[in-house]
């Protein structure tokens, strides 16, 4: 840096020398051929500054001395202007002005000049006010040298994007914009209707943020590239959107997908921020024809929101899966946080993934975390919440925790054993089982107790290995009977024994309402996490039998007529007799409805509900239904409060 400044200085010295020296040796005017006058060596036409004519035997002839000169002799980075929505190239790409020959700056010369100047330069607009239309009639230059295009500076800019960049007539197969360079960064356009991708960024270290790609000027209607809104193909390190709203880039309406990362050089790129499948106000759906974001052929180390205020993504609408990790290559070590996957803006509303919300068959990607800030909302999905498959790679490793997961198609979270999905996988005995994270077992929950809310129940997986639990709450069963987990409530610790057996009960400070249901997930110390268990319905805590309390005995009066005593209270027991499962005081056809939707079933079945073993043998059978309905004619039965 000091080699590079006092370059600079001495370069600066020794044109303030000439100049001197050229005044004093000229003092003449001397006539230019454009008609301009100039003083000894300098012209001061066509509003430039140049060296032209002899100065003692040294020939200087049309040598610009432009303000972008005294930018690098200064160390400032050389800024261009686009006043004009033409498309004409730069009539001198070696003069250090941008000019297409009619004294208008396109962004075509733009990005020329930016090319021939060494450096970071900054393309920023002033195209008259408001709202502007570039249309290329030809793929633009790629993008081979750091540069910030700033559309921001366009005159009535007001946080939203005001110049559009229309591809309709660029021709087949062009792109948008291309960063080859390294270490630019593109802000404030709109890019649409180019027939290929709308950014290609193929070098390490831009920045992408502030833009509509795939939408119209006012974000609110599709026209869409005819590939990906953005392609990162084998780069590493750079960054889509940002934790500010105006950093946020909307991706939609594409035929292709929102974002698409492969090759394994696609590395530690960040995605944060961002609309990608909706409109700018996060709420309607504009899906990309494809995946939201896609990571393949061994793209790994990235992150797909984050836990910062502002870093999660809204992944809406999209045709296929709203987060894809693992075509055609095993992809590790990704990250998907603190994102809404399947909702709008708010995580309440649908507008679902036409697939899976998320799904991997990579080794070792975390969707969610330990902490509230890593929380995926993940809903309205059309098939599963989160897929994990073994399909390119052995699919373990893969951790799915902390999430809101409900209202999804199919399962909550489904491991495959091989492509698709494939429904729940039953629990094994000792969980030798390989494909998917291992096939994690699950646990088996047998009861749950409102309150301070206890949950009870079993683990059955490899022997001596500890395990983190996690439970969730939800309004309603998945009509598999297994999950989903829209709310969670709390985790804790297990160890297997030498057989493989843990059992637990653990108490919660959040009270969770008799009639909600409880699952959980198992997750080992290697990182795979489990799917979800078969649901176990809350049910009030019992009501405690009253206490009688002594009455005193008076003290008798002497009288000639005897004084009864007076009788103490009766205390209401509950009879042992009556049956009410659902807790709500009463026997009724409820109770009744509860044993027959798990009659046939034992303890580790989909159907199994340990409320309805009334009898306590271990299994649901008419004599259980039998009781039940005894008890339902029994009048004290009938109302026990």
């Amino acid at each position: 840096m000091r080699a590079r400044t006092s370059i600079r200085l001495l370069s600066l010295g020794i044109l303030i020398a000439v100049f001197l020296a050229a005044m004093a040796m000229a003092p003449r005017l001397i006539p230019r051929a454009d008609g301009a006058a100039a003083l000894g060596v300098m012209s001061f036409g066509s509003g430039r500054i140049a060296f032209i004519g002899n100065v003692n035997g040294i020939q200087i002839v049309d040598q610009p001395f432009t303000s972008n000169l005294f930018n690098w002799l200064l160390g400032a980075p050389p800024v261009f202007t686009v006043d004009s929505t033409g498309d004409a190239p730069d009539s001198n790409t070696g003069d250090g002005v941008c000019d297409d020959g009619t004294g208008a700056c396109t962004l075509r010369a733009a990005i020329q000049q930016a090319n021939q100047t060494p450096g970071a330069d900054t393309i920023n607009f002033g195209i008259g006010m408001g709202v502007q239309t570039i249309s290329p009639l030809s793929a633009l230059p790629s993008i081979d040298d750091p540069v910030t295009i700033d559309a921001t500076t366009q005159p009535a800019f007001a946080g939203s994007p005001i110049i559009e960049l229309n591809g309709a007539g660029a021709g087949p197969g062009v792109e948008g914009l291309t960063l080859a360079g390294g270490g630019s960064t593109v802000q404030g356009l709109v890019i649409n209707r180019f027939t290929s991708t709308g950014v290609s960024i193929t070098s390490a270290g831009n920045v992408v943020r502030g833009n509509f790609i795939g939408t119209d000027v006012s974000g609110a209607a599709a026209l869409g590239n005819g590939g990906n809104a953005i392609t990162i193909d084998a780069a590493a390190d750079n960054t889509i959107g940002g934790t500010a709203p105006w950093e946020r880039n909307v991706m939609s309406g594409n035929s292709g997908n929102g974002i698409l990362m492969l090759g394994d050089s696609a590395t530690g790129n960040v995605v944060e921020g961002n609309f990608i499948g909706t409109d700018a106000t996060g709420t309607l759906d504009l899906g990309n024809a494809f995946a939201g974001v896609g990571i393949l052929n061994s793209a790994s180390h990235n992150t797909i929101g984050g836990t910062a205020p502002g870093a999660g993504n809204v992944v809406s609408g999209n045709g296929t899966i709203g987060v894809g990790m693992g075509a055609g290559g095993v992809c590790t070590d990704n990250v998907v946080q603190g994102n809404r996957i399947g909702t709008d803006v708010t995580g309440t509303l649908p507008i679902g993934n036409g697939l899976d919300g998320v799904g991997t068959s990579g080794l070792n990607n975390t969707v969610g975390g330990s902490t509230s800030e890593a929380r995926n909302i993940i809903a309205f999905n059309g098939r599963n919440g989160v897929s994990v498959d073994a399909v390119f790679s052995n699919g373990t490793g893969n951790i799915v925790r902390g999430n809101s997961i409900f209202s999804n198609g199919a399962l909550g979270i489904d491991l495959s054993v091989g492509m698709g999905p494939d429904g729940v996988t039953a629990n094994d005995a000792g969980d030798g089982d390989t494909g998917a994270n291992n096939l994690q077992n699950f646990p088996v929950l047998t009861s749950a107790v409102s309150g301070s809310t206890r949950v009870q129940g079993t683990l059955n997986s490899t022997p001596s290995t500890q395990y983190t639990l996690e439970f969730f709450h939800s309004g309603s069963c998945d009509p598999s009977g297994f999950g989903e987990g829209e709310s969670f409530l709390g985790s804790t610790t297990v160890e297997t024994d030498a057989g493989g057996n843990a059992s637990f009960s653990v108490e919660f400070a959040e009270s969770v309402p008799a009639g909600r249901f409880i699952t959980a997930t198992a997750t080992d110390s290697a990182g795979n996490t489990s799917e979800f268990s078969q649901c176990q319905m809350v049910t009030a805590p019992p009501t405690p039998t009253p206490t009688l309390t002594p009455t005193p005995t008076k003290t008798a009066t002497p009288t000639n007529t005897p004084v009864p005593p007076t009788p103490g209270p009766t205390a209401t027991a509950v009879p042992s007799e009556c049956h009410d499962l659902d807790g709500d005081g009463r026997v009724s056809g409820r109770d009744v409805a509860v044993v027959a939707r798990a009659l046939s079933s034992q303890p580790g079945q989909r159907r199994w509900n340990p409320s309805a073993d009334v009898n306590h043998d271990g299994r649901v059978d008419l004599r259980d239904l039998f009781i039940v309905i005894r008890s339902l004619f029994r009048p004290e039965c009938r109302s026990m409060r």
